[in-house]
């Protein structure tokens, strides 16, 4: 019974640590994770995601993406393609490449930008 709560216990802390690593090399903190990439096409794709500061990203279940910085303004398009961990990477037509990061925590979903900005995840609309 000893052995089988040490090995617990071991078990445990390794696995703890190697979470907390994982958050660290996302930029985020202990108390926030990444989403697979089963969980970002189950959540994201076919949907809208309206961010906190009025932009929105589509994600078309066709790989198409549209981003729009305001409501009303032209969408900058794409395509796109999650990835463990949260990472969703861009290519837009234009020819810029980008790739960053959707979090959970106890508030919701966000999105992290490589340079480390947060847009809070406001509402996710299905189209």
């Amino acid at each position: 019974m000893r052995f089988l709560t040490a090995a617990l216990l071991v078990a445990g802390l390794c696995a703890s640590s190697a979470g907390a690593l994982d958050v660290q090399k996302r930029g985020g903190s202990p108390t926030e994770w990444g989403l697979t990439k089963v969980g970002l096409t189950q959540e994201l794709s076919g949907y809208t995601v309206n961010f906190s500061d009025g932009s929105s990203a589509r994600y078309g279940r066709d790989g198409s993406f549209a981003f729009v910085h305001r409501p009303g303004t032209d969408p900058f398009t794409g395509t796109y393609r999650f990835g463990d961990g949260g990472e969703v990477c861009v290519s837009y037509h234009a020819g810029l490449k980008r790739c960053d990061t959707y979090v959970r925590d106890a508030n919701g979903m966000a999105l992290v930008h490589a340079s480390g900005h947060r847009f809070p995840v406001e509402a996710l609309v299905r189209h």
